[in-house]
């Protein structure tokens, strides 16, 4: 069985609400980390806002280089990028691979856009520079729909990735009881 996909996005968005940023993300990664057979965190990234965790971008690169994690672009900022012109998201996408490859060491390869956007100029952009942009704009299992589902006996074979925020608790208590699932072997 391959692994599925923990898609962490907003990483990392500074949160008013949670006191120690990084302390969170790290508790998700590390739980994620308790299932290594069955799960592999993808944390989405947003350029501009994860500058602000320097301490967060060396344990990414870290984590990354042991194979732990496998982080994916999610944004240079936290924005609708459907609302940008095609030079506008190639300027953003240019700076976000440029930061990549420098801070991380590490080329992405997929594009999870803030809040699902999914216009052809997005696509094509991101083509030209090696990404591909994932559509999350139609998926129909809900916030919380795929751990529910397998609570409700569907197998967790049947999904490929799971969303979640590292930063909402709902998705915590989900992610538990999902690693606990895993490591009974579902």
């Amino acid at each position: 069985m391959d692994k599925i996909i923990i898609r962490d996005d907003d990483v990392l968005v500074g949160s008013s609400s949670i006191k120690d940023t990084f302390k969170r993300f790290k508790r998700v990664h590390e739980l994620i980390c308790r299932a290594p057979k069955h799960l592999i965190h993808v944390p989405n990234i947003l350029v501009e806002e994860i500058q602000e965790f320097p301490d967060c971008i060396e344990y990414i690169k870290v984590e990354t280089k042991a194979g732990r994690m496998r982080p994916e672009l999610h944004g240079y900022q936290h924005i609708d990028y459907g609302k940008l012109s095609s030079a506008e998201v190639k300027l953003h996408l240019s700076r976000a691979a440029c930061w990549f490859k420098v801070q991380l060491d590490y080329y992405p390869t997929k594009w999870y856009t803030p809040w699902g956007a999914s216009q052809p100029h997005l696509h094509e952009a991101a083509k030209l520079l090696g990404l591909k942009l994932i559509d999350k704009s139609k998926k129909t299992n809900g916030r919380y729909g795929i751990v529910q589902e397998i609570r409700n006996g569907h197998k967790l074979s049947d999904f490929n990735e799971i969303g979640i925020h590292w930063w909402k608790g709902r998705d915590i208590e989900n992610l538990e009881w999902l690693v606990e699932q895993c490591n009974g072997s579902i």
